[in-house]
């Protein structure tokens, strides 16, 4: 009789946890409510410049984990509480980095887009060196010249077969 209890408490234990949980998941869409037309259009416009800070692959705006939530839930109250995009940008980058940012900015946006160019290219220009230092072209002094005494032996040789009239 007193097992049975504890194990129905138990249940009702985790009921109650899957409950709260599913109630802080489902945070911002509670929050989603009271933002306005205009702020739910910039929420928008925001959550796609933004990686999902859980496994830092994709954009806030399609990820479902409760770390993506919760930073949607964040930058949907800082749209309520009337912060513009570029301080909700700045405040998310000073919390988690700039690998929060779905495009990198300033150099770090030079390094990513030009150094996968200019690594092809160095990587080339030490291939032709290479080449150039490591293979020798084939010693080719001309036609090849066939002494005499083997041009007159070929010529009776194709005579008697009768190849050479």
């Amino acid at each position: 009789m007193c097992g049975q209890s504890f194990r129905r408490s138990g249940r009702r234990r985790r009921f109650i946890a899957s409950l709260l949980f599913c109630a802080a998941a489902g945070g911002p869409i509670w929050a989603d409510a009271v933002l306005t037309p205009i702020q739910q259009e910039r929420a928008r416009n925001l959550y796609p410049q933004f990686v999902a800070p859980c496994c830092w692959r994709q954009s806030l705006a399609v990820h479902q984990s409760p770390q993506a939530i919760h930073v949607r839930a964040e930058i949907d109250e800082d749209l309520i509480a009337g912060k513009g995009d570029e301080q909700i940008k700045t405040e998310l980058v000073r919390e988690y980095g700039h690998g929060i940012l779905m495009e990198p900015e300033g150099m770090r946006a030079v390094i990513a887009y030009a150094g996968p160019i200019l690594a092809l290219i160095i990587g080339l220009l030490a291939l032709m060196k290479w080449v150039k230092t490591n293979v020798k072209p084939p010693d080719i002094a001309g036609p090849a010249t066939v002494s005499d005494d083997h041009a007159s032996a070929t010529r009776q040789s194709l005579t008697a077969t009768g190849f050479h009239s």
